[in-house]
């Protein structure tokens, strides 16, 4: 009915013994919903891509081509596609249940996968059909000489990345020259029988894993043989109770429909041999395990000790940075002027941390000199006439510190912290009277401050406060030139404009009916020209003005009769 399906078929051999004679019987079963659970991957592969639905050709060709969307699953050397109506929860990846058994398979020893050339998304004899909306690709069969060849196999995936996937999977088992086996169950073993139907067989890359674990610890141990024994029990407990749908009951009754009450007390020994090596793969894994966590612990608690440092360097590098912020160095450089006339030979000597200080530091430098050999005694001794003729030299230039003691600061007023930001705000408002008298003001203070700090008396200027007042003087004097280019652009936007007015007045021939008085006429640059020149600004006060009469003597010359 349909040649180009393949279903697959169940080759059973069953060993009897009767009157002491073993006989071995064959025979050959369709596959059935319930045999789905026990196919076997293959060994040593990479995992299968998980159950999914894919559309499949189906059909002769012409009218009767059809791509009804089937679930699919891989198992060994098979690719079986099922009715989404006989499968539970198809959506779920490996985890489903089938309710009948598979509507054909795709045999996949021998073939080649290959999508449509041109990076096309399906075939062009299908490009009217339903797989128009997928991602096309083909199962095609390369048998040896005299073997049949077996029809095409066309499947449509949902997206480009699934389709790379699957073409992937499918050219890896085209590679195993395997049968696909079935996992034994009621002492009953199932193996291939018929090439032209493939049979199943399933590997799981757990037991691999384990295996590979096994393998580890039996080298560690040195323990071969009972390491072997290990890994066979376990993987013949996997393959009897690794059941996805594993049932006490079918397995009491499977057991006894096959074997006497007899065999019953030898199968327990098996089943407790198996548990004690599971018991022993277990231990070996979490003792395994343990191991890489003592030693990641290990690296967890150095980690911890070079956070704990790191911290430690971080707070000492804030805590210089905090010190280098609060240092003067203004001040500092403004009070170094007394030594600048020293020599190269006095700088060297006169150590900055030691200006003020006894001569302790000098005597401890002398006692050194004499255990020295005797070239370091002759350079000691010039180094401590030289101290002698430095300290001389010290007591002139600088204050002792008692004199340093007694000394006290001058008071500075408080307002003129704000000075300068009130001066800008003034000159934003265009408020220059006000800010010209306050920076005369607080000129005039500084002044006297600096002053009174140059005095020969007690009352002296700490280095802070000394460089703030430098400070403050150099703001006013950045506001006042600020201050003085304003005054001076608007002097001369407002005579470029009266330029422009008066020009357009007398080319205006209307203009003779309306006598009016020139704005030229108008003081009202008198405030600014005084404000320059109290700045200090008398050239471009004197340039403002010379513009401005310039305008005066025009419109005098073609001055309008007044009626």
């Amino acid at each position: 009915r349909h040649p180009d399906r393949f279903l697959p078929r169940v080759a059973v051999t069953k060993t009897k013994t009767q009157s002491g004679k073993s006989t071995v019987e064959k025979s050959i079963r369709n596959f059935e919903a319930n045999d789905m659970s026990r196919v076997l991957d293959f060994d040593n592969i990479d995992d299968a891509p998980e159950d999914t639905t894919m559309r499949v050709c189906e059909g002769s060709g012409g009218s009767e081509l059809k791509f009804p969307v089937r679930h699919i699953s891989v198992r060994g050397g098979l690719l079986f596609y099922f009715d989404i109506e006989d499968v539970e929860d198809h959506t779920n990846g490996h985890f489903v249940s089938y309710q009948a058994p598979p509507v054909g398979v795709i045999p996949l020893d021998k073939v080649k996968v290959l999508p449509p050339q041109g990076g096309r998304r399906v075939f062009q004899p299908h490009a009217s059909t339903e797989a128009r909306n997928g991602y096309e690709f083909v199962i095609i069969h390369q048998p040896i000489e005299g073997e049949a060849t077996r029809p095409p196999a066309f499947l449509v995936a949902e997206s480009n990345a699934k389709r790379e996937t699957w073409i992937r999977a499918l050219d890896l088992r085209s590679d195993v020259n395997k049968d696909t086996r079935l996992r034994n169950v009621g002492g009953s073993r199932m193996d291939s029988a018929d090439n032209t139907r493939p049979t199943m067989d399933i590997g799981a890359t757990a037991v691999a894993r384990t295996r590979n674990r096994k393998a580890r610890r039996r080298d560690k141990d040195g323990d071969d043989e009972e390491g072997a024994q290990e890994e066979r029990d376990i993987e013949m407990a996997k393959e009897e109770f690794g059941l996805v749908e594993f049932s006490e009951e079918k397995y009491l009754n499977n057991f006894f429909q096959t074997n006497n009450d007899f065999e019953a007390g030898n199968k327990i020994d098996v089943l407790e041999q198996w548990q004690s090596s599971i018991k022993r793969g277990l231990r070996g894994a979490v003792l395994e395990q343990y191991e890489y966590f003592v030693e990641a612990s290990r690296e967890m608690t150095t980690m911890g000790k070079e956070v704990t440092a790191l911290k430690g360097m971080v707070e000492t590098q804030s805590d210089m940075i905090k010190e280098m912020k609060n240092l003067d160095f203004t001040a500092a450089f403004g009070d170094g002027d007394h030594g600048s006339l020293a020599s190269d030979e006095e700088d060297l000597l006169e150590n900055p941390d030691a200006g003020g200080k006894s001569g302790r530091k000098r005597g401890r430098r002398r006692a050194k000199a004499k255990n020295k050999s005797h070239d370091d005694v002759s350079v000691a001794s010039s180094l401590s006439s030289d101290d002698e003729e430095a300290k001389t030299k010290g007591k002139k230039n600088l204050k002792s510190k008692d004199d340093i003691d007694h000394e006290t600061e001058i008071e500075i007023p408080s307002w003129l912290d704000d000075v300068g930001e009130e001066i800008s705000a003034f000159i934003k408002e265009s408020r220059y009277t006000d800010a010209t008298d306050l920076l005369f003001k607080a000129r005039t203070e500084v002044n006297d401050i600096l002053a009174q700090h140059d005095r020969p008396t007690d009352s002296k200027l700490s280095k802070k406060q000394h460089a703030n007042m430098n400070n403050t003087l150099h703001t006013l004097d950045k506001l006042a030139e600020k201050m003085s280019s304003r005054l001076v652009e608007g002097l001369r936007r407002k005579n470029e404009a009266l330029k422009q007015a008066g020009k357009r007045e007398r080319s205006d021939p209307l203009s003779l009916m309306a006598p009016m008085v020139s704005p030229c006429c108008l003081g009202d640059d008198s405030i600014p020209l005084h404000l320059l020149v109290k700045l200090g600004k008398t050239q471009e006060a004197a340039t403002a003005y010379a513009a401005r009469r310039s305008l005066l003597l025009l419109e005098s010359l073609h001055e309008r009769p007044i009626s």
